[in-house]
């Protein structure tokens, strides 16, 4: 089964800017009240660090279902999806 993929990463561009040093934390939470902020903390017991993700906290992005382009990767054609279907079968 293949599964599509989608570029979020341009489709959310325009309205969200990146969370610098995102490696750096390993737990995060947003509030409902608080549209685009998150609260990331560099571990459990750590002091919550406040950050807004949007560009313009006063534009929320519009939510439209398939509004996403997918993303066409270079690689497996249908004769290669064909083989992993039938090498799948022989592992039943």
């Amino acid at each position: 089964m293949l599964v599509n993929t989608f570029d979020w990463q341009a489709h959310l561009s325009p309205y969200f800017q990146k969370l610098p040093q995102i490696k750096s934390y390993q737990h995060f939470s947003f509030d409902a009240n608080r549209p685009g902020v998150v609260l990331d903390r560099t571990h459990s017991d750590a002091e919550p660090v406040s950050f807004q993700l949007l560009c313009d906290p006063e534009v929320l992005p519009t939510v439209v279902l398939c509004s996403c382009p997918a993303c066409s990767w270079p690689g497996l054609g249908q004769a290669d999806v064909s083989l992993f279907k039938d090498q799948a079968f022989l592992f039943r």
